[in-house]
């Protein structure tokens, strides 16, 4: 089943943002998101507490495997995962709208194959996926092919990514690691 979720999802629960409230480009007003400071003259915007993707998991009693997830957060993919708990959930397939290349590495490095872009979207099986796998390398679907970024006000229709992730708010900071003896990176 499908639980559609209004929440603004973030690195760390509890931190007081602004919310654009505009439909399907609504979401956190944040630098480094699509929703930018200043830019929100005429739409609605509400105060809301973050949650992280794991405590909404949680809190709808997801399973541990979850068939399939889309994340489309505005700008806000990469913050979202970077803490979150692979090595409690597996998504047997992912869409992401627009990952960025730390997000991209960040994925491969938890198990997940790109499969292909569509749009704006990117679309990863998890590694334990058998028969999606041996489909990919017979299509040869092996290396990445990156999605641009939203070219925001730059007046051009493409741009490029920063050479480097964005700085993440303090409370979301860590490393991952990989677990000894095990197939598996956790966030600490």
């Amino acid at each position: 089943s499908c639980i559609p979720v209004h929440a603004a999802v973030d690195c760390v629960s509890g931190e007081d943002v602004e919310f654009v409230m505009n439909g399907v480009l609504g979401g956190v007003v944040d630098k480094n998101a699509d929703n930018k400071p200043g830019e929100q003259q005429e739409t609605k915007v509400v105060k809301m507490k973050t949650q992280t993707l794991a405590s909404l998991l949680e809190a709808a009693g997801a399973p541990e495997i979850i068939d399939y997830f889309s994340l489309d957060i505005e700008g806000l993919e990469y913050r979202a995962l970077v803490t979150f708990p692979f090595d409690k959930y597996v998504f047997r397939a992912l869409t992401v709208e627009r990952p960025p290349p730390w997000l991209n590495t960040l994925l491969l490095a938890q198990g997940y194959v790109w499969m292909k872009n569509d749009r704006f979207d990117s679309f990863y099986v998890h590694k334990s996926e058998v028969v999606a796998l041996r489909a990919a390398q017979r299509h040869d679907l092996v290396e990445l092919e990156q999605i641009p970024p939203k070219c925001k006000g730059q007046g051009a229709s493409t741009c490029e990514w920063p050479l480097t992730a964005p700085e993440l708010p303090a409370a979301c900071t860590g490393t991952w690691h990989s677990q000894k003896g095990q197939d598996r990176w956790v966030f600490e």
